[in-house]
């Protein structure tokens, strides 16, 4: 942009620097890797141990989930319980950490 201090002063974003002050292109590379995701493995007869504040969410969700896969008839049921169980399992194990 020919006057990016138009730009800032105006707001027009199109015109300033979108990068602050970094090359115009070129990508910031975090050299420090996220942490790896949670797997979505639920096995109900082996839940992650929880501390007594999130234990009573695991004694509802899991008696839940097991009564709901024994009802499921459809195939678009099965598709969405396996991801209802993947959904629960992410949950208790980021309440796990």
């Amino acid at each position: 942009s020919s006057h990016p201090e138009l730009g800032e002063q105006y707001g027009n974003v199109g015109t300033s620097n979108p990068y602050g002050g970094a090359r115009s292109g070129i990508a910031a590379v975090n050299s420090t890797p996220a942490k790896p995701p949670i797997s979505g493995n639920l096995d109900p007869n082996q839940p992650p141990a929880l501390s007594a504040e999130y234990q009573p969410i695991s004694d509802g969700l899991l008696p839940f989930v097991t009564y709901l896969s024994s009802v499921v008839t459809g195939a678009k049921e099965k598709k969405e319980m396996v991801e209802i169980e993947k959904g629960v399992a992410i949950l208790l194990k980021k309440l796990a950490r």
